[in-house]
């Protein structure tokens, strides 16, 4: 039982210990890391206040940086073409299912001019369908052709 208790002891003198230690360190503005090495408090501080601030001013730099008109011009195809591709998707494959039974999910191919058509195909051998499949979308017209198996289904 003694040593239960001188172990209790050297415990609660161990904990003191860590809490005298960070109390030294407030008062004397050190860390004894090792006998020949110390870290000063105050140079961290600093260290640290640098870092956050070479942080925000990044954030605000990033944040308040404009985009040049090439890149809005990039950005305004690359959405006009997503556009025209899932809107050309979607008016192709109901002109299709109206056509020929069973479902189509990825295209063969496309080709396009990027703001005004699209063409899609579907080939019979990578699809898994009875025949060649053409469709061409037109932005503001719909579905102007479809062509299955080398039969035009729709002209316009």
């Amino acid at each position: 039982m003694n040593t239960d208790c001188s172990a209790r002891k050297s415990l609660a003198k161990n904990q003191g210990s860590h809490f005298s230690v960070i109390v030294n360190v407030f008062k004397e503005g050190e860390i004894d890391m090792a006998d020949d090495m110390k870290v000063n408090v105050h140079s961290l501080k600093l260290f640290m206040i640098g870092f956050v601030s070479l942080m925000a001013v990044g954030a605000f730099l990033i944040m308040n940086s404009e985009q040049s008109a090439e890149e809005q011009a990039q950005q305004a195809t690359l959405r006009t073409t997503e556009m025209l591709n899932s809107n050309g998707q979607r008016a192709c494959k109901k002109a299709i299912k109206k056509v020929i039974d069973g479902n189509l999910y990825a295209t063969t191919r496309t080709e396009s001019d990027h703001l005004t058509y699209v063409d899609l195909y579907w080939d019979k051998k990578n699809v898994g369908i009875k025949k060649d499949i053409h469709c061409k979308f037109v932005a503001g017209r719909g579905v102007v052709q479809l062509d299955v198996g080398g039969i035009a289904k729709i002209s316009k």
